[in-house]
């Protein structure tokens, strides 16, 4: 099963990824796997505001606060989400219907095969809500 993701800067540029997961997820996990990627890929890029979108109205209504969580693994995702957000300065998620985003819409279904060497290819081994934080260890040495 698979997602994509276009990064899209202030200037019109473009990063597109293709995730690939070697895990079972429901529609509604991939879409927030998708975005904790997206999320975690500006971070690392320095990102300081964030307008997202998702095709899944649910995912949007849930992070946004709008819908009740039902399940413990969608409010895992839902936090994740949450802590991700509070490093931007500004977050915005909306819902976009598959019908008027057409462009990831025909990515998302492309077999990755006849990918060009301008998408990154990740394979994502383990859910996000799975993930171990990392802990600083700090050694002390003498009294």
């Amino acid at each position: 099963m698979g997602a994509s993701l276009i990064l899209t800067s202030p200037t019109r540029e473009e990063m597109t990824y293709a995730l690939i997961f070697d895990f079972q997820v429901s529609n509604n996990e991939l879409e927030y796997e998708a975005l904790i990627t997206g999320l975690q890929l500006a971070i690392k890029m320095g990102c300081e505001q964030i307008h997202a979108s998702t095709g899944l109205m649910v995912v949007a209504n849930q992070t946004n606060g709008l819908y009740e969580i039902q399940g413990r693994n969608l409010e895992e995702y839902v936090e994740k989400v949450s802590t991700l957000t509070k490093r931007f300065k500004s977050f915005r998620l909306e819902h976009v219907p598959r019908s008027k985003n057409k462009r990831a819409d025909a990515f998302a279904s492309s077999t990755f095969p006849h990918l060009t060497n301008k998408v990154l290819v990740e394979i994502v081994q383990v859910k996000a809500i799975k993930e171990k934080p990392i802990m600083s260890v700090i050694a002390k040495t003498g009294d």
